[in-house]
């Protein structure tokens, strides 16, 4: 169970860098927009069928021309995690690789795009969760200080999907709820 609360937040901070495009100034301007301290909220099911639990997270991001690292830590009640996700943009595939840990889980690896303002990236969890290995993160940050993301899985395998995480940080400690 520690994996399902844990591994959609962590997979979603974890991906926050850019994907398919060349590995030039623009690549390197959406990254540093990860730069630096952010704060937020969100809710989190523990699995595709449970209820939210509502969380609160901090994070800071170090960004490069081609990579992304964050980390920070999440909290609901008395219950706190930290969490680290490193990402690399390979400009000869256009594309971003990379692994998020939760505390006291293997990696996951993120594999994916950048498509616009966001990132569409494909989780592969280390053990299933609901059922299976594989989910669907998006991450968006357009500027203005925010940055969003949401992961969705199937309720079992080959099932529907549902929204298993939706969280917005905003930089400087302004905080911004997930829908």
């Amino acid at each position: 169970m520690r994996m399902r609360i844990w591994a959609p937040l962590a997979a979603a901070l974890l991906t926050t860098s850019t994907l398919a495009l060349p590995a030039r100034a623009d690549e390197a301007e959406f990254l540093a927009r990860f730069e630096g301290a952010w704060s937020g909220a969100g809710s989190l099911k523990p699995t595709a069928r449970s209820l939210s639990v509502p969380l609160d997270c901090a994070a800071s991001g170090d960004t490069g021309a081609r990579s992304l690292s964050l980390g920070g830590k999440c909290s609901a009640l008395i219950l706190s995690r930290a969490l680290s996700a490193d990402l690399k943009f390979d400009p000869a595939t256009k594309r971003y690789s990379g692994i998020y840990i939760t505390e006291g889980d293997a990696p996951a690896a993120l594999n994916g795009v950048r498509a616009g303002d966001s990132l569409v990236l494909a989780v592969r969890w280390p053990k299933p969760v609901n059922g299976d290995s594989d989910a669907t993160m998006i991450i968006r940050n357009a500027g203005q200080g925010k940055f969003s993301f949401t992961v969705r899985d199937a309720v079992e395998p080959g099932g529907p999907t549902v929204t298993t995480a939706n969280f917005t940080l905003s930089k400087d400690g302004r905080t911004a709820r997930a829908n």
